[in-house]
C-alpha cells in the first residue's frame, strides 16, 4: 500500500497502481536497465510521503554474434587456446558494450508525485528488504552482509556493513517492540544500528529442524511473523514462538484456489 493505493510489482520493472475495481495502471519507471532486466522485490512508504522500491538487476542471457561464435569454435577445434581466450575477451567486451551480462546487483528507487527515480545505493549487493523509519530514515539489507542506512531523498546512504558479516545474507529487517530485528540466512538478530545480538528464544523448528531457509519476516500487529521455506510460519509474541499451521490443501502443488480448502 503506497499513498493510500494498492500497488503490485514484479519483473521487467513492472509497477502497477490499483485505480479502481479490477482497474490497474502501470506506473512508469524511466530507467532502461530496470525496464529490461530489473526485478522489483519490495515496496515501502515513508511517513514523509516518499515511497521506496528495492530490487535486483538480473544478468541477461546472451550469445556472441554468429561470426564471433564461429571463430571461437574454429579456434577450439584447432586447439589454439590463446586465440580462443582472445576471442572470449572480445565477446565479453561486446556484451558489456551492449549492456548485457554482468552479475546480479541491487538497486533502490524513490518515488513521489508519481515520478520514480533510481538513486545511488552505495553498494552493488542484491537488496532483499527495506525499513522506513517515521523520520524518513531508511535501512536496507541484502546479500553479503550489506546494511545500508540514510535518506535516499537527499542522496545520502551509508554502508553500515560489518566485516564479520560478509559471509551471511540478510533477507529481512523490521521493527518490533521498539527494536530493530534482522533476519539472516541462518538466524534472527536484534540490531541496535551497530551490533547484532542473537534473538532468544528462537523459533522451535522441531527436533529434526535441518537448516533454516528463511524467506522473510514481518512485524504484524503485536507479533513478529517469520516465514521459512523449509519449516513453515512462526509467530513471536515477545516471549514465545507459536507455529502457524498451514492447511494441507494450500501445500499441494495442484492448489487452484481457497475454495478447495474445507472448513
Amino acid at each position: 500500500m503506497l499513498d493510500g493505493s494498492l500497488h503490485a510489482c514484479g519483473a521487467k520493472g513492472q509497477l502497477y497502481r490499483r485505480t479502481g475495481a479490477d482497474a490497474w495502471t502501470r506506473v512508469s519507471i524511466d530507467d532502461a536497465a530496470i525496464a529490461r532486466q530489473g526485478r522489483l522485490d519490495r515496496l515501502a512508504e515513508g511517513a514523509t510521503g516518499a515511497a521506496y522500491a528495492i530490487g535486483t538487476l538480473i544478468p541477461e542471457f546472451w550469445e556472441p554474434p554468429a561470426e564471433l561464435e564461429a571463430a571461437q569454435l574454429q579456434a577450439a577445434q584447432a586447439g589454439d587456446l590463446a586465440r580462443f581466450e582472445a576471442l572470449s575477451i572480445e565477446a565479453e567486451n561486446w556484451a558489456r558494450e551492449q549492456g548485457l551480462g554482468g552479475v546480479a546487483s541491487g538497486f533502490l528507487l524513490t518515488g513521489s508525485d508519481g515520478a520514480w527515480r533510481r538513486v545511488e545505493a552505495g553498494s552493488e549487493e542484491e537488496l532483499r528488504d527495506i525499513l522506513v523509519e517515521p523520520s524518513g530514515e531508511v535501512w536496507a539489507v541484502g546479500t553479503n552482509g550489506v546494511i545500508l542506512n540514510g535518506d535516499p531523498v537527499t542522496g545520502t546512504l551509508t554502508d553500515r556493513s560489518r566485516p564479520g558479516d560478509r559471509g551471511r545474507d540478510f533477507v529481512g529487517i523490521t521493527r518490533f517492540e521498539g527494536r530493530m530485528v534482522l533476519c539472516s540466512d541462518s538466524a534472527l538478530h536484534w540490531f541496535d544500528g551497530q551490533t547484532l545480538t542473537p534473538m532468544r528464544p528462537m523459533p522451535g523448528l522441531g527436533i529434526d529442524c535441518g537448516t533454516p531457509a528463511p524467506l522473510c519476516m514481518r512485524a504484524v500487529g503485536h507479533g513478529l511473523v517469520y516465514f521459512d521455506r523449509a519449516h513453515g510460519v512462526h509467530r513471536f509474541d515477545g516471549s514465545s514462538w507459536q507455529e502457524i499451521e498451514i492447511p494441507v490443501a494450500l501445500l499441494q502443488r495442484d492448489f487452484v484456489g481457497p475454495h478447495t480448502v474445507s472448513a
